[in-house]
């Protein structure tokens, strides 16, 4: 079995387990981490909008953090 392989059935079991909406965050986060670090490790700035060209498909951006609130009062 592949890596990939075992990827997808562990992406699968996620599925089921935690349900997609979670599974989607989990996910997400992974990739915008994984993406930062490649950024970063090619020395240019993760303090702004990083913009992912998508070629014939759907482009991605990640968006610069945001600015830190005081949390609100209840």
């Amino acid at each position: 079995m592949s890596a990939a392989d075992d990827f997808t059935e562990a992406f699968d079991a996620l599925l089921t387990e935690i349900g997609p909406a979670e599974a989607l965050a989990i996910i997400t986060g992974t990739f915008v981490s994984l993406t930062l670090a490649v950024v970063k490790n090619a020395g240019h700035s993760v303090d702004r909008d990083l913009k992912i060209d998508g070629g014939a498909n759907r482009d991605i951006t990640i968006h610069a953090p945001k600015a830190t609130h005081p949390k609100e009062q209840p």
